[in-house]
């Protein structure tokens, strides 16, 4: 099998983060009580109803994390899939 393109791949997924951040933000905005229920369930009772406080700012910070994030996850797939995949 051929090798991953790293670059490919980690944009990609970047990309596929950026637009899954993108769309959690416009659910809270517009059903907050249920996003809010959601976020406690998935993080086992941490206090967050502090946190949720929308800005602008928090949103780009966010996006801009939420991006780089899925770009080192997308990248360490390919490295790891590489090496496993080598012939």
């Amino acid at each position: 099998m051929a090798k991953l393109d790293l670059n490919k791949i980690s944009l990609t997924t970047g990309i596929y983060g950026g637009v899954l951040y993108v769309a959690c933000y416009l659910l809270f905005l517009a059903i907050p009580g249920f996003m809010v229920s959601v976020t406690k369930n998935i993080f086992h009772g941490i206090q967050m109803t502090n946190q949720f406080i929308p800005s602008f700012g928090g949103f780009l910070l966010g996006l801009v994390y939420t991006f780089v994030g899925s770009l080192l996850l997308g990248g360490l797939f390919v490295l790891v899939y590489n090496i496993v995949n080598k012939n």
